[in-house]
């Protein structure tokens, strides 16, 4: 999906809410090509990439950010849900 918008620097961001630990992937594109995004990964490091993908537990949250500076983007955010089986 494409929408106009402004130039600047535009922050993605997930956050645990419940459940148990769930993977994430964050991806950006402009004009069908990914855009570099920084972020923190899981041991502090600062990281410029074209995709972010970690695992979120209780009271975690991830984010990063990207600067875009065109006016037509599509940002993609894929989460992996867990399959929960019950023992009922």
């Amino acid at each position: 999906m494409a929408w106009p918008h402004p130039s600047g620097l535009y922050g993605i961001g997930a956050q645990f809410v419940s459940g148990v630990p769930t993977s994430y992937t964050f991806n950006i594109f402009e004009y069908g090509q990914p855009v570099e995004m920084f972020y923190f990964d899981a041991n502090g490091d600062f990281v410029k990439s074209t995709q972010m993908t970690s695992t979120l537990s209780p009271g975690e949250f991830g984010s990063a950010i990207a600067a875009i500076r065109s006016r037509r983007c599509s940002i993609t955010f894929r989460m992996i849900q867990p399959v929960i089986q019950s023992r009922y």
